[in-house]
């Protein structure tokens, strides 16, 4: 996949290679390589496929400025890029819990719960994720069980995900 306005689907099961036309609505919409694989992973795979069956995917992306010797590019507002990585955050959850994962799944590893930090500005202190957690939920714009409100999944485009 690249931002050449093109797709290349291998099928290693067939021994095939594909090129079709890269979404372009998708790829102004999921800017980058982490909003566009999931925008694929979201509508080409079944939540529920095994990780190692030829019904999954795997996919691998380039995000616009591969290739160039651009530091920076496009006509991008802060707005538009801070909407296109909500869009993605909001994606990925909404394939998790179709997946099966549910807000208990929103941990950290017990050493940050239970292991004060030995230095830096967090010297003595644990991770408080209950307290932390709903406070990350509000401010995402989704339920005290983590699952994206109708409102912020329709204010970002997303209300058939």
């Amino acid at each position: 996949m690249g931002w050449h306005r093109k797709l290349l689907r291998v099928n290693l099961t067939a021994g095939t290679c594909v090129s079709e036309p890269l979404n372009m609505a998708w790829a102004e919409a999921y800017l980058g390589q982490r909003g566009l694989a999931t925008k694929y992973l979201m509508e080409e795979i079944d939540p529920a496929v095994d990780a190692l069956s030829p019904d999954n995917k795997l996919i691998t992306t380039t995000g616009p400025l591969t290739g160039t010797m651009a530091r920076t590019g496009g006509h991008r507002s802060v707005q538009r890029m801070r909407d296109t990585g909500e869009r993605t955050w909001n994606l990925e959850r909404q394939f998790n819990l179709r997946a099966g994962l549910t807000a208990r799944d929103n941990t950290l590893p017990k050493r940050l719960l239970e292991e004060p930090a030995a230095s830096g500005t967090a010297q003595g202190l644990v991770a408080k994720l209950p307290q932390m957690l709903p406070e990350y939920y509000e401010l995402r714009g989704w339920s005290a069980e983590g699952i994206p409100a109708q409102a912020t999944l329709a204010r970002l485009g997303l209300a058939s995900a």
